[in-house]
């Protein structure tokens, strides 16, 4: 073969290798960018060397742990002649794959540990908080561990079972098939066979198998305090009283199977085995499944509010302490009915704050009033206080965002060069109403026009708000359609990076709508429901 040609060979091999990482290479460089135009360059490179780290440890373990026991397999050799077939099962001879097992075994670990690395580096943060979490110096109610044993170290120890669990897991399942096709374990119209080696190795695996099932049994006790099956978020009646002791045999079960199975590993037979996995299967179902749920129909449901009473105390305690109101002083507010001129007087910025609008009409009426263009619309309402003419008033707002739902026309240059933002926010007291019963505004129109002092828009750009928008260019060629002519070279104030030929493929547009000096805004996500 050529040079040449086998030159192109490896760099096309190469080009398939690399294309499914092609998008998470561009997010990076972006992510590289976008933290160098903020000056945060320093909390980017952290991030991906935690990641690195990360994934290179638990990469380098998944393949040590899967590939030794490989290894381990590859180099059994079968004591006494059997036939390798299956003939229960009508599969032909199997001979011609022995020469590759190692090849293949090796590719499967390689492409198993990088997997199990790129799970590890996407969890970066549990990992480090685990090691840099600090106290709360509050402890839970149940075990009386301090809270951040449940932000910090809890995610990561799940983490780590789930990850070992598996690994053995899928190094017990790869082991068979070796051991099959290298004579260790037979299928034949004689019935099954397996040899010495295979069944040690088979069940000391299985004995580690239970053991980290056993760690995963002590993990679930701590996991009944962010149960979501009762009336209320935390453990319940029949969590405390049925569920937790449950855990608590089983995962001394779990242990003692496990202990046993490797200890027995090197006698004669399967029974002994099997009875100790079926002893372990038989109580998980009765003592998590079947158990909780008679306890909870037959001690529960006839009592509910007197059972669940002191566990809905403990959400409420904790709630408290969540957000800081712990330290409330209760105290009896007579309602009196003999209200005066004088007290309303007294109060006059309490009544200029009494809200008379509900935000779901309010929300329909801004529509109707304020929206001005198809391809804007207003998503929510919120409240807020600004001061107005020296008082603290609450105002009732919300911004005029870009909607491509109903954008005419709509094409790419559309959507992400001249309909870049929305503009501009609808305002008005919560307390006015107008004589057609309509809210009353202080800000409104396009461009926003004020008519109170001290509330003057003075950046109507809306670049990122409750919509999920894409991302769009900004300072481009091409003229807005949407922003008013005294502020048409307005630039967003939220993160944004230049656009660079890497990430912005225009060279080839004859007119070249983007330029050095365009900048590039990042998808909008959207935010978090209120509700």
């Amino acid at each position: 073969m050529k040079h040449g040609n086998l030159l192109n060979i490896i760099l096309l091999a190469l080009f398939f290798v690399l294309l499914p990482f092609g998008g998470q290479t561009l997010n990076l460089y972006i992510d590289w960018l976008w933290f160098g135009e903020v000056g945060q360059r320093e909390v980017f490179l952290t991030i991906l060397g935690s990641k690195l780290k990360v994934g290179f440890i638990i990469g380098l373990a998944s393949f040590l742990v899967i590939y030794l026991n490989l290894l381990v397999a590859l180099r059994y050799k079968s004591t006494q002649q059997r036939p390798l077939s299956l003939n229960l099962a009508g599969i032909p001879q199997l001979e011609r794959f022995i020469p590759k097992i190692g090849l293949i075994g090796a590719g499967l670990a390689l492409f198993l540990s990088f997997s199990y690395g790129a799970w590890a580096a996407s969890n970066w943060q549990n990992t480090l908080f685990f090691f840099n979490g600090a106290p709360f110096g509050q402890a839970d109610p149940l075990f009386n561990k301090d809270l951040s044993y449940y932000v910090f170290r809890l995610p990561f120890l799940l983490d780590m079972q789930g990850w070992l669990f598996t690994t053995f897991g899928l190094a017990s399942a790869l082991l068979l098939p070796v051991y099959f096709l290298r004579g260790g374990i037979v299928v034949s119209p004689g019935g099954f066979f397996m040899d010495r080696a295979p069944k040690v190795h088979i069940s000391v695996m299985a004995g580690l198998l239970l053991l980290l099932k056993a760690f995963d049994y002590l993990l679930q006790q701590y996991l009944l305090l962010l149960s979501q099956r009762g009336v209320v978020f935390g453990a319940t009646y029949a969590d405390i009283h049925a569920k937790l002791p449950a855990l608590q045999v089983m995962g001394v079960v779990a242990a003692v199977a496990g202990i046993f199975l490797i200890a027995v590993a090197f006698r004669q037979g399967w029974k002994a085995q099997a009875g100790a996995v079926i002893v372990v299967v038989a109580g998980h179902v009765l003592g998590l499944s079947i158990f909780p749920g008679l306890l909870h129909k037959l001690r529960v449901v006839p009592n509910e509010i007197a059972a669940e009473r002191p566990y809905i105390q403990h959400n409420i305690n904790s709630t408290r302490f969540a957000y800081g109101l712990d330290g409330i002083e209760v105290r009896d507010f007579p309602a009196e009915e003999n209200l005066t001129r004088a007290e309303v007087n007294r109060n006059s910025l309490t009544v200029k704050n009494i809200r008379l609008w509900d935000h779901r009409p309010l929300l329909t009426t801004f529509k109707q009033l304020q929206q001005i263009r198809t391809y804007y619309d207003f998503t929510d309402v919120d409240n807020d206080r600004y001061m107005i003419d020296g008082e603290y008033r609450q105002l009732m707002l919300s911004p005029r965002e870009m909607s491509y739902s109903g954008l005419k026309g709509a094409n790419w240059i559309n959507e992400h060069l001249t309909y870049t933002h929305g503009y501009g926010v609808a305002v008005g007291p919560v307390n006015r109403i107008s004589k057609e019963g309509l809210p009353e505004f202080f800000v409104k129109d396009i461009p926003p026009s004020s008519t109170v002092e001290g509330l003057k828009v003075t950046r109507p750009e809306v670049y990122y708000g409750e919509n999920p928008n894409d991302y769009v260019f900004v300072k481009t060629r091409l003229r807005s359609s949407i922003t008013p002519p005294a502020t048409r070279t307005s630039t967003p104030p939220t993160p944004a990076r230049e656009a660079s030929p890497w990430a912005v493929c225009s060279t080839s547009w004859p007119s070249q709508p983007v330029s050095a000096r365009s900048r590039y805004c990042f998808p909008r996500i959207s935010p978090p429901s209120h509700g």
